[in-house]
C-alpha cells in the first residue's frame, strides 16, 4: 500500500497534463510489461478509446482555433480524470464506472456557492 500512495499521487499530476496518454500507457505497460494496475486500463476497448484520443490530442494541438476549443474542453475534463486515475491506482478493487462517481462527487462537494 505505501507504494501505492506516490504512484497515484504522480499519476493524478500525469493525467493533468495528459490524460489520455497517460491511461494508454499504464494500460499498455499493465498488459503487455506485466505492472500491477487496476484492471480497467487493461481492456481492449479503453485502449483503443484513449489511442483514438491521444492521437486526436496531438492532431488538435497543431491546429490554432482547434487547439483553443480542445484546450476549453480539457480545462474540465482533466482535474476530473487524475483524480479518476488516483482513486483507481489507490484502491485497485474500484471499477472506473465507480472511480468516475466517486471522483465527481468530491469534485461537487469541493464547490462553494457564491
Amino acid at each position: 500500500m505505501e507504494s501505492a500512495i506516490p504512484l497515484a499521487f504522480t499519476a493524478s499530476w500525469a493525467a493533468g497534463i495528459n490524460p489520455y496518454l497517460l491511461v494508454l500507457m499504464t494500460g499498455l505497460l499493465g498488459r503487455f510489461a506485466g505492472w500491477d494496475v487496476p484492471p480497467g486500463f487493461e481492456r481492449v476497448d479503453v485502449l483503443v478509446v484513449f489511442a483514438v484520443l491521444a492521437v486526436v490530442d496531438t492532431i488538435a494541438d497543431k491546429i490554432m482555433l482547434i487547439d483553443s476549443a480542445w484546450d476549453a474542453i480539457n480545462t474540465v475534463i482533466r482535474p476530473i480524470a487524475g483524480a479518476v486515475v488516483a482513486a483507481l491506482i489507490a484502491a485497485p478493487s474500484v471499477d472506473i464506472p465507480t472511480g468516475g462517481r466517486q471522483a465527481a462527487w468530491w469534485c461537487r462537494s469541493r464547490r462553494t456557492s457564491p
